[in-house]
């Protein structure tokens, strides 16, 4: 399958806003910005005729924050 294919499908399927690039080990990594997006491919079984499995990513699988301490709103960049 090739990776026009899968863009294809990911375009149809979460339209643009996604981000995917293809591991070393072949297998394709989609990181999506909405759970609405992430439900949608995790359903995903077919890609033309091709069965494909999807599953989260153990060590990409992660929410960001932001820390914030008053102590460090003085400290140069550098610094911290």
């Amino acid at each position: 399958m090739t990776l026009f294919a899968i863009a294809k499908a990911l375009n149809q399927l979460v339209g643009t806003n996604y981000y995917a690039s293809k591991l070393q080990n072949g297998d394709v990594l989609v990181e999506v910005h909405t759970r609405e997006q992430s439900a949608k491919i995790m359903e995903l079984a077919k890609i033309d005729d091709t069965n494909v499995t999807t599953s989260t990513h153990c060590s990409q699988n992660l929410f960001k924050g932001v820390v914030s301490e008053s102590e460090l709103f003085h400290c140069p960049d550098a610094e911290i």
